[in-house]
């Protein structure tokens, strides 16, 4: 579990990283303001998703443990 955890994190912030640049590159290029702040916004959502990552399988996790707690 710990490994795919890892690599959902890694994933994500390394495509967040790549959208931020491809936003970068869009601001340097200057053709298309609204393809900037497209990519800028995904690229920060992805960022923050990676980060929460963690939190939503230890979330999982007692929403799992309290269900079986609950069996007859």
């Amino acid at each position: 579990m710990l490994f795919v955890l890892a690599i959902a994190f890694l994933l994500l912030f390394l495509s967040g990283i790549f959208q931020l640049f491809q936003a970068l590159w869009e601001l340097r290029v200057g053709s298309n303001r609204n393809a900037f702040v497209g990519k800028g916004m995904l690229g920060v959502g992805l960022i923050a998703i990676s980060f929460l990552v963690p939190y939503l399988v230890m979330f999982m996790s007692s929403v799992q443990h309290v269900q079986q707690a609950n069996l007859p």
